[in-house]
């Protein structure tokens, strides 16, 4: 587990409606720590936020509340916060619902792909597969986000919301993969992408879904593998099973 962090300064928040603060608190700390710029392990002073937003302690702390449900923040009883450490049980959890929720939407959106949707596809991963990307984590975030929203872009809209949800709390832990494996971090899932687009252009529905959860639950395993080892991602193997790949994490140790 890392140690806990001072973090530096935050610039004030244009927050002009009232009734909208706490909103707006939350969505730009939330935004502050899924990129990495509120790292794991900060602790996080209300009274310092406050200043440093130049808004009261009412919204800071309304916000907090929400970040900590959605499981970013660790608010002690002390109310002492600390941005989100490694949780491997939450992580495996989480990982899980993002395999079987995009599964199904993968194969809810091949088979009503238009020519144009699968050139768009195409140029999501071409703009993905690039030094900018390779070489800085927000970049590939960024555009990361975007392939992925292609991929399940024909899945209806309430499933796209909690699929996008669940992805963006995901972001946080890429900081922890790109700091903890070195300038190549990039490789795997690279060619993973470029595996998952070839089905969509190939029309074939079930083999991405099979490619996108093994993506998915890779990452997973890659984070467990590396801070939590001893831990048995049970959940998630099963969660691999039910989309139909017999692919055993070799990744992970049995």
């Amino acid at each position: 587990m890392e140690k806990d962090q001072r973090r530096q300064r935050i610039a004030p928040l244009n927050a002009n409606v009232p009734r909208r603060m706490a909103l707006e608190v939350h969505s730009h700390l939330r935004r502050l720590i899924i990129s990495g710029q509120i790292r794991t392990g900060t602790i996080l002073s209300q009274a310092e936020l406050a200043r440093d937003l130049e808004v009261s302690r009412t919204p800071i702390r309304e916000a907090m509340r929400m970040l900590q449900e959605e499981g970013l923040l660790e608010i002690s009883p002390n109310q002492r916060a600390r941005v989100m450490s490694i949780d491997a049980e939450a992580l495996e959890s989480l990982y899980c619902r993002r395999v079987l929720l995009e599964c199904l939407a993968v194969r809810l959106t091949v088979p009503i792909m238009s020519s144009d949707d699968r050139k768009r596809l195409r140029a999501a991963l071409d703009a993905l597969c690039t030094d900018s990307c390779r070489s800085n984590l927000r970049n590939f975030i960024q555009r990361n986000s975007h392939l992925h929203d292609m991929m399940v872009r024909h899945a209806g809209q309430n499933l796209i919301r909690e699929i996008r949800a669940a992805r963006e709390t995901s972001e946080l832990y890429l900081s922890l993969i790109y700091a903890s494996q070195g300038k190549d971090w990039w490789k795997r899932p690279e060619l993973e992408h470029i595996e998952i687009v070839a089905a969509y252009e190939a029309g074939q529905s079930d083999l991405a879904a099979v490619r996108a959860g093994q993506h998915l639950a890779q990452t997973a395993f890659e984070l467990l593998q590396n801070f939590a080892p001893d831990y048995q991602p049970v959940r998630l193997r099963e969660a691999l099973k039910l989309i139909g790949s017999n692919t055993n994490a070799s990744a992970v140790k049995d």
